[in-house]
């Protein structure tokens, strides 16, 4: 990896560090750089969640399940690609009345993804009954 000829390996991957995950993670922080009045990924950054992961690397933040399938109901509409139909069929079947779907209704319909959301729930649907 090279970045103008200043950098030829990654720091994390130095003898002194090792492979491992602590020497990853150790003193990294990420940046997260919004677009100014993008609403959407502002309500989605508020809404992560906090999920420890255990050593060696202990807590991080991740999409909460509904704004997972809000990015995954973008990419379906522009490839349909049916893989993100069946990821979003298994976050909907794993946790079932635990999703906010008044938050993904509400959201589809501000980022017009309502159409795409509503075939995604049929097909869904249909999928749980063939269980």
């Amino acid at each position: 990896m090279a970045v103008a000829g200043l950098l030829t390996e990654p720091p994390w991957l130095s003898q002194e560090t090792g492979h491992s995950a602590t020497g990853l993670l150790r003193g990294y922080a990420e940046l997260f750089l919004l677009r100014p009045g993008d609403a959407y990924r502002a309500q989605a950054l508020e809404h992560r969640l906090l999920v420890d992961l255990g050593p060696p690397i202990g807590e991080i933040w991740v999409h909460s399940p509904e704004d997972l399938i809000l990015y995954k109901l973008r990419y379906f509409r522009i490839s349909r690609q049916p893989k993100h139909v069946r990821d979003i069929a298994s976050i909907m079947l794993t946790l079932g009345k635990e999703l906010e779907l008044d938050y993904i209704t509400s959201w589809s319909e501000r980022l017009d993804l309502t159409e795409t959301w509503q075939e995604v729930q049929e097909e869904v649907h249909r999928m749980s009954d063939t269980r």
